[in-house]
């Protein structure tokens, strides 16, 4: 039957027409026989509705029950929503604010619960009961309670419970509503359930398990507990109709875990935001995109939908802050902002635009670091990397570029490039000597020369410096807790790292950041580096301003504590390597870069022309004060 067929049936059934209505539906599959009584209809109807769930037409059946004032089917972004969860078990629906995401969510999960209600469970999740009582349970509970064909089943409704199901059934069946805390790290909430053979008599489909579902809204304000839980459902379910998690969330920054769990095999490409709304992502969920743009409303400048984002409200995120704001990005598109936010220290593209390798002219140096680990969640890890003169660069996709002279450029020139080829994660050691002895071998396996090497030699690190430096040779290291050095970060800086940071561990970040800075493009990063985790640990630690007005990057236990307890010790390796450059070679990278052939005696830069250009912040990424007045990050 088509859409507009059961369109009539429900407006014949919302006149109490029932007996014209299952005549209708019969005479449609080649039946007309006559149907005498309305109890008879209710029969028939009651079929109808069920043989469109078996089928799988889902959006059939919500036509058949609601019809299109109480839930229109016709928006293609419900259309593919539920195409998402029909055909997958690990979804995630990423989208733009009022795009039907929770609400299509919630009544296909009705539906898919009306299919099979002695033996299907289904949780709906959110951050506290407050947002489970007034939006999602009681969202999917007047779904049911406008329902025009009845159950054959008695399916009762307990607001203050929370619960709705067939009571004969047992209460391990039904809706349900689970609440959790913001700040719950550890798992257990969804432990204990899971689809079990229970079936008195075996269903053609499911045989004889029993099914689990998972509804959760708001997942970017989720803590990472709940999702750990989910990673043994999906382990312990034996087919995609057992067992199906649904998150549905807008996507407000990089750093947060469902927004890194969507992530696509090639990272967040700001160039694929018109482009990419379906995919696999690279954790293995199924995501489903919702951009406003794309929406029947936006595109034809007037209300087509009801409830859907409108075109007014999608220009005021574009007039608000353009189309490179955070809001922008977010709420209008459902794509994570690709800018950083005012205090973000990396914006979310640059790794992405700094993919690539570079060729170098001379025989490069070849560099390592090492940020140690000796307790809790940390990782011990090195990075590998060279340092030295290259002529361009080819990214990720294959398209060479010339490094060009800044201040002619219609003349090629070599710059100076730290390129970044690999993370390699070490052994953890509590023993300093055996970690040592394990640096000491990564090293000369890849031909790195003590004086070349960098080490975290913070706390018990001290102990593995000097055992190297006692049998190998003098490496360099560094303590976190150290005062910045009076080195400068870039060629055109006038002061040195002292005079803008806040310590050796900003300097070090702020370091990273300006040479990664595109306009920089002295930092690469090999494409075979997965994009996760350092992505994620580039672009997620934030910073602020000391009460003398320096560069104070966030402490590690403040990122751990807002990142589920995960330490950043890959980006912390790659960030010391420019240290260990900025203390071994006389080249510094800038906008010009500062060479031995362009340094006088005493260290100052000889430009060849008069240069004034110091690399400026662009207007998201300026620094100041908190929005709450308060200095810096404590």
């Amino acid at each position: 039957m088509t859409i507009d067929e059961l369109k009539v049936i429900h407006a014949l059934l919302i006149s109490d027409r029932w007996i014209e209505a299952a005549e209708l539906a019969l005479k449609s599959i080649g039946n007309n026989r006559s149907v005498p009584t309305k109890s008879e209809a209710v029969g028939v109807m009651r079929k109808l509705f069920q043989a469109t769930l078996d089928a799988e037409d889902y959006l059939s059946a919500a036509t058949l029950q609601w019809g299109p004032d109480l839930f229109n089917t016709e928006p293609e972004s419900v259309k593919r929503v539920f195409i998402a969860l029909r055909e997958g078990s690990t979804i995630l629906l990423v989208g733009a604010s009022s795009m039907s995401k929770t609400y299509s969510a919630g009544a296909f999960m009705l539906l898919d619960y009306l299919r099979d209600p002695l033996y299907t469970t289904v949780k709906l999740a959110a951050i506290n009961e407050d947002h489970l009582r007034k939006n999602l349970f009681a969202h999917v509970a007047t779904l049911y309670r406008n329902c025009i064909i009845p159950s054959k089943y008695d399916i009762q409704v307990r607001d203050s419970d929370l619960w709705m199901g067939v009571k004969d059934a047992g209460y391990e069946f039904g809706i349900s509503g689970i609440a959790f805390k913001q700040s719950q790290e550890t798992s257990g909430q969804f432990k204990g359930y899971k689809a079990k053979p229970v079936r008195t008599s075996r269903h053609p489909k499911f045989g004889v398990m029993s099914r689990l579902r998972v509804l959760g809204d708001e997942g970017q304000n989720w803590p990472g507990g709940p999702f750990k839980d989910f990673n043994s459902l999906v382990a312990s379910k034996t087919g995609s109709e057992l067992i199906k998690i649904v998150v549905a969330f807008n996507p407000e920054s990089t750093s947060q875990l469902v927004v890194q769990m969507a992530e696509p095999e090639q990272g967040w490409l700001a160039d694929e935001m018109d482009t990419l709304y379906d995919w696999t992502s690279k954790a293995d969920w199924r995501v489903c995109r919702l951009d406003a743009a794309k929406s029947e409303n936006v595109i034809q400048k007037k209300k087509v939908y009801e409830g859907l984002q409108t075109y007014e409200g999608f220009m005021s995120y574009l007039k608000a802050g353009g189309d490179s704001s955070a809001n922008y990005s977010c709420f209008a598109r459902g794509w994570p902002p690709m800018k950083g936010s005012i205090n973000t220290l990396i914006p979310p593209a640059w790794p992405n635009e700094a993919r690539g390798e570079c060729t170098f002219i001379d025989n490069p140096i070849v560099l390592a670091s090492v940020d140690l680990a000796f307790m809790g969640k940390d990782s011990a890890q090195m990075a590998v990397a060279r340092w030295g003169r290259a002529s361009g660069w080819r990214d990720h996709t294959g398209k060479f570029t010339v490094f060009k002279d800044r201040l002619n450029v219609a003349q090629d020139k070599p710059r100076y490039v730290l390129q970044i080829d690999q993370i390699l994660p070490m052994n953890k050691h509590d023993d300093t000597t055996k970690m040592s002895e394990e640096i000491m071998a990564r090293a000369k396996m890849l031909s790195i020369k003590p004086e070349n090497l960098i080490i975290d030699r913070t706390s018990i690190g001290l102990g593995v410096h000097s055992h190297l430096n006692k049998v190998w040779g003098a490496s360099r290291g560094v303590s976190w807790n150290e005062k910045a050095t009076s080195k400068r970060i870039v060629s055109e800086d006038l002061d040195g790292a002292d005079a803008q940071c806040d310590g050796v561990m900003s300097e070090m970040w702020w370091t990273f950041r300006r040479w990664l800075d595109p306009r920089c493009c002295a930092i690469l990063i090999n494409p075979i580096i997965p994009t996760s985790p350092i992505n994620t640990e580039l672009t997620s630690r934030r910073y602020g301003t000391s009460k003398g007005g320096k560069i104070k990057v966030e402490a590690k236990d403040q990122y751990k504590a807002r990142n589920g307890g995960a330490s950043p010790d890959a980006a912390d390796a790659c960030i010391m390597l420019t240290l260990l450059v900025r203390q071994t070679g006389d080249a510094l990278p800038g906008l010009v870069d500062q060479s031995p052939e362009t340094t006088s005696r005493n260290g100052a830069i000889r430009f060849e022309q008069p240069f004034k250009s110091p690399i400026a912040f662009e207007k998201d990424d300026s620094i100041g004060e908190e929005p709450d007045g308060k200095e810096g990050l404590e």
